[in-house]
């Protein structure tokens, strides 16, 4: 999450922004109580985390993006405008970007602070 607090977070004073992130057991090391140190850790009263535990997200972000069947969706930072409604599907990002750097499609979309926070701002105008 440093990308997201160093670039996001901390340089977008906009109290209308929000932040979800759900941390997904992809690696060893991710578990609940991993996830549960992560969260204590950023105070940002904009920030909310969840653990998903069953990957939930990962599938229906992975049909969202349309991601290769079967490709592991995680690692990702999606944006949407004020005002977009959430209903019994998840609607698609205006932009996104991800850290997987061995996905097979989407490699122009590989996560920069900076153009993440550009392109943040210019949607919260």
């Amino acid at each position: 999450m440093t990308v997201i607090d160093e670039e996001v977070l901390a340089k977008v004073p906009n109290a209308a922004l929000r932040v979800y992130a759900v941390w997904l057991p992809i690696l060893d090391e991710d578990t609940e109580d991993a996830a549960n140190r992560m969260l204590a850790r950023l105070r940002d009263s904009r920030f909310q985390g969840f653990w998903d535990s069953r990957m939930t997200a990962s599938r229906t972000f992975g049909k969202v993006l349309q991601f290769p069947e079967k490709t592991t969706a995680w690692d990702m930072y999606l944006a949407y405008p004020p005002g977009v409604e959430w209903n019994a599907a998840a609607p698609t990002p205006r932009f996104w970007m991800h850290q997987l750097s061995r996905l097979p499609i989407h490699r122009d979309l590989l996560l920069s602070g900076p153009a993440f926070l550009k392109k943040l701002e210019d949607l919260l105008r």
